[in-house]
């Protein structure tokens, strides 16, 4: 009887203290009761913030979606009037203290006029470089606003090495010593700057840009110098010559022996005519004789000296290959342009969505070291109220199961938040031995000002992918100007100016040399009659890829309303899911309170209170889920309609 009344004294006693701890706020709180009572105040409750404003009730009850005239229709309500900017999860006031730690020792840097300078310092830690765009719509190199941007160290470089065919040395240069906490716009700013694909991107419009000028080039004539110097011995000519110094030292010798013939007859003869006819014999034999010597002394020959030089001058005057080649660079050059511009919008995606997923994995951590410190003061109550008779030792047991489960959810939460971090640098291109955090708590972001209606008419107006397709056509309609090319006249003009000047070895004052000069003037006039039929068949090849063009037109502008119509529906689903999440977790933070009371009372179940922390873990987990999916919906609308930058306000009725 004694012992009973003490049990009933001492249950009456944890009771009174317990409802005065809670109605009364008299008792001490452990750090995670400290910690999820800020969050929830700071989001829930209607006291005020000095830093966000006054946050206001959440209340959908205003959202109406019916029928509209003109083009109005399903509104978004506006959620972030609902929930504004508040911190979540909560974290515990150690992980507090160590932030207040990190950031004294923080350096803060900032990004101005597409650079990323140390305010301490003023040194430029990254520096984004424009694109050279001429005479095309180019899309430029973003120029954001100068957010701050903590990081870990002075002076960290946030871009990668500048030697792209540069591998690591040694395991220590991989290994993650800095962890740079990041804003989304200021990873969105680094993303425009290094991620790769785009880079590879501005890369290809630059190599087009200049596939442009080189066409470009046709418009204009060429002009052409040529030079020449030459020495030449001809071989015809020497042979020419070897062949007549044989036949003059045949001639000669003939008339010598003539002479002597002549010169030992002469004595002998005594009829004066026969003297006569022979003294005149003997001197044209010494004519010619005298003569074939003098040939054959001057025979030889001699090589001659040729400087000789031209200006060319070319132009087509008519051309309609030149025309239709010009053509088709230009589109090439602007499909690229636009290319770039898409990426644009799907890398800032890529990074939003990135950023939200490494913010979904940080939450959850969070909420699981809160749901462990939870379970471990749960843990410590029931060993007192074990030591106390008023708990078995299968509460006990059940309790060290849950905390052992959380303590494995905390694991895996953790390695997801690795994997995100993974998932971010690598959209990044930052350097090794770095890593990413967030540096902004999750928040509901601007609501969407603009109907269904008017959202899919603006990306109809504005989407990249729908531009490309026109570029398209404008390629194959320029290809199909070109097969037609090849039987049509081509007329070029040109113009020569020429030089000479000729020397010789010859010393024979009869030998040729001297300068000259000369030009020449006309038109050409290519055309080709027959083909084949080549110029038709490529012709009617085009004229297929104008039709794929405009069907993958259509069918690009269709795609596009069914991604805004569901990105919109799954807006509006999220939207609803805010409010129905924050119901739950007040629900679940009274049914936890109640669940903790009546076990500690005796009258009920240490599984009604292990179920109620379940119930509020999850709880919790929905409420980022649900600001993250609502914050996915604006980004993915943002960039279906091809706006990379803030969203449109709807215009005025």
């Amino acid at each position: 009887m004694g012992s009973t009344l003490i049990k009933i004294s001492l249950l009456n006693f944890l009771t009174c203290s317990l409802t005065l701890g809670f109605n009364g706020h008299a008792r001490a709180t452990t750090p995670v009761e400290a910690t999820h009572d800020f969050a929830r105040d700071a989001v829930f409750s209607s006291t005020s913030n000095p830093l966000l404003g006054e946050p206001e009730k959440l209340n959908f009850s205003d959202r109406s979606i019916g029928s509209m005239e003109k083009v109005e229709s399903r509104q978004v309500p506006p959620a972030q009037q609902r929930i504004q900017n508040f911190p979540w999860p909560p974290q515990s006031p150690s992980a507090a203290v160590d932030d207040q730690d990190r950031g004294r020792s923080q350096t803060v840097l900032s990004t101005s006029e597409g650079a990323i300078v140390d305010s301490n310092s003023g040194d430029v830690i990254a520096q984004q470089s424009p694109i050279d765009s001429e005479e095309l719509d180019v899309p430029s190199e973003p120029d954001p606003a100068a957010p701050t941007f903590p990081g870990t160290d002075t002076g960290v470089n946030l871009n990668p090495s500048d030697n792209l065919l540069e591998l690591p040395d040694s395991p220590d240069v991989i290994r993650v010593d800095k962890v740079i906490p990041l804003t989304l716009e200021q990873a969105i700013s680094l993303a425009e700057t290094n991620n790769r694909p785009l880079q590879i991107a501005r890369t290809q419009l630059r190599r087009d840009q200049a596939l442009v000028d080189q066409a470009r080039a046709q418009l204009f004539p060429t002009l052409s110098l040529q030079g020449q110097v030459s020495r030449q011995l001809d071989p015809s000519t020497e042979i020419s010559t070897n062949a007549t110094r044989d036949q003059l030292t045949s001639q000669i010798a003939e008339t010598t022996s003539a002479i002597n013939t002549i010169q030992n007859t002469l004595p002998t003869v005594t009829d004066p005519v026969e003297v006569v006819v022979l003294s005149l014999q003997l001197s044209q034999l010494q004519q010619n004789l005298q003569s074939s010597q003098i040939a054959l002394n001057q025979l030889d020959s001699y090589a001659t000296t040729n400087l000789s030089g031209g200006l060319q001058v070319n132009y087509a005057l008519y051309s309609p290959q030149r025309t239709a080649s010009i053509q088709q660079a230009e589109a090439q050059t602007e499909f690229t342009a636009l290319e770039v511009n898409r990426l644009q919008q799907e890398v800032r995606l890529q990074v939003t969505n990135a950023y939200y997923d490494l913010q979904d994995a940080e939450s959850q951590a969070e909420i699981f070291r809160a749901d462990i410190e939870r379970r471990s003061r749960s843990l410590r109550d029931i060993e007192a109220l074990l030591g106390a008779g008023l708990a078995t030792r299968l509460d006990l047991l059940n309790s060290q199961v849950e905390l052992d489960a959380s303590q494995q959810n905390l694991i895996n939460a953790e390695s997801q938040v690795e994997s995100a971090q993974s998932t971010l640098v690598q959209i990044l291109s930052t350097p090794l031995g770095l890593t990413i955090t967030t540096a902004e708590p999750v928040a509901t972001v601007d609501p969407w000002q603009l109907s269904l209606e008017e959202t899919i008419f603006l990306a109809l107006q504005n989407r990249a992918e729908l531009d490309q397709q026109l570029a398209q056509r404008q390629a194959a309609e320029a290809q199909r100007q070109a097969a037609l090319a090849g039987t049509r006249p081509q007329v070029n003009l040109f113009a020569t100016y020429d030089l000479l000047q000729l020397y010789t070895d010859d010393p024979r004052g009869s030998a040729v040399e001297g300068f000259g000069d000369g030009y020449s003037l006309g038109l050409t006039v290519n055309w080709l009659i027959l083909d084949g039929g080549a110029a038709n068949a490529g012709a009617r090849a085009a004229e297929a890829n104008i039709e794929v063009a405009d069907l993958q037109f259509s069918e690009t502008s269709n795609q596009i309303r069914s991604e805004i119509t569901q990105a919109y529906a799954s807006l509006l689903a999220n939207t609803e899911n805010l409010e129905t999440a924050e119901n739950a977790v007040s629900r679940a933070e009274e049914a936890l309170r109640i669940a903790r009371l009546r076990f500690q009372a005796g009258v009920g179940t240490q599984s009604d209170v292990l179920d109620a922390e379940f119930r509020l873990t999850q709880a919790l987990g929905n409420v980022t889920t649900a600001v993250l999916g609502y914050n996915r919906s604006i980004a993915a609308l943002q960039r279906f309609i091809g706006i990379s930058a803030s969203q449109p306000e709807a215009e005025p009725e």
